[in-house]
């Protein structure tokens, strides 16, 4: 018997974790008989139901579950401001701190799982690297990405001094790279401390020490929902050179066409991005919904009732076709030619891009 410990730091990790340990379990990669054990941070989750041991959504009981302080530094925007909002030498403590609190949570007969949607922040490399240097080696990958160097930005020297200050204190290395705008946009691990990667996709395979592997739902049943599910439009600060004006109006566009061809046959779900503060949109025949609702739950719970879903760039595009989901992106209507986020979303998955607002006629 061997203690297992999930790091689920972002919500998509720890709401997926069960189609995680199901695979590993299948494969024998886990056993029924190990101990599992939860490490989150509900200052970054916001999920309260987590605090109370009694209620849970999952149909594995967690032997723990520990609640952590999460932190970072150098993360998706500009140097200085990193600066102003991050003092270093709080993060110093906070790294002591951290290691304090975990060195009395694992045993040496420990395996650990890293959710990959925060894998480079600084709280998880703190984590790896204790683990590695104190426990043991058997670390492993999960998640919806993989990493992978996009070309088209330039190694961030600052951002790269910032980010791995705190080496001497045991944090694996990471190198960023920023885009012209200098805003740091990629962040990859560069230590070599993965086993195995467990990547949920579209695919059933392996390579090397990936493997993917992914959901069957084949069951036909009565559609009854078209989702649109949005992101706002702050996201533009990565697409410096798209109007947010023309973006508005020809998402208008997309969701006028949608309404009109769809609004007398299903219920039209316009789903905002729960830290969305606004709506900017005309929304037609779409109704509001779920907003404060993680869209992983929701599609658990709903994907065999959805025609299909549509978005811009969201990871929620790859959660619905990793559940099998018909599923579609406007990208290429509302934004320019952008080779990381093509291969950030439709890398891997059955997504289906839509190239002009004609072909929306035809979905």
């Amino acid at each position: 018997m061997k203690e297992i410990f999930f790091l689920c730091i972002h919500p998509s990790d720890l709401l997926l974790l069960e189609k995680y340990i199901d695979f590993l379990i299948k494969k024998g990669f886990i056993s029924t008989d190990d101990k599992l054990n939860l490490i989150y941070c509900s200052n970054f989750l916001n999920l309260s139901k987590l605090k109370n041991k009694k209620n849970s959504n999952y149909k594995y009981n967690f032997h723990k579950r520990f609640n952590l302080e999460f932190f970072d530094n150098g993360n998706q925007t500009k140097f200085l401001n990193e600066i102003r909002n991050n003092n270093p030498f709080k993060i110093f403590q906070k790294i002591i701190k951290l290691n304090k609190k975990i060195s009395k949570i694992f045993s040496q007969n420990s395996k650990l799982f890293v959710g990959g949607e925060a894998c480079a922040s600084l709280f998880t490399r703190s984590i790896i690297k204790y683990f590695k240097k104190n426990v043991s080696d058997e670390i492993f990958y999960f998640g919806i990405d993989e990493q992978f160097r996009d070309n088209s930005l330039k190694i961030s020297f600052i951002a790269n001094i910032f980010s791995n200050l705190y080496y001497f204190l045991k944090v694996i290395k990471v190198c960023c790279y920023e885009n012209k705008n200098s805003i740091i946009t990629q962040k990859i691990i560069v230590d070599k401390c993965f086993k195995k990667y467990f990547i949920l996709c579209n695919l059933d395979k392996q390579k090397g020490n990936k493997i993917y592997f992914s959901l069957t739902n084949k069951k036909k049943t009565k559609k009854k929902y078209i989702f649109f599910i949005d992101r706002g439009t702050n996201f533009l600060i990565w697409h410096p050179r798209v109007s947010k004006v023309d973006y508005i109006y020809k998402l208008n566009s997309i969701l006028k066409m949608i309404s009109e061809k769809n609004q007398n046959r299903y219920e039209l779900i316009f789903k905002p991005h729960p830290r969305q503060s606004s709506v900017e949109y005309n929304l037609y025949s779409f109704k509001k919904k779920y907003g404060s609702n993680h869209l992983e739950r929701l599609l658990i719970n709903k994907y065999k009732e959805i025609k299909y879903l549509i978005g811009v760039t969201s990871s929620g595009l790859k959660i619905s076709s990793i559940m099998g989901i018909k599923t579609y992106t406007v990208k290429n209507i509302l934004l320019q030619k952008n080779k990381r986020t093509d291969l950030r979303l439709l890398r891997n998955n059955n997504i289906l891009p839509i190239n002009s607002l004609d072909e929306i006629k035809n979905i």
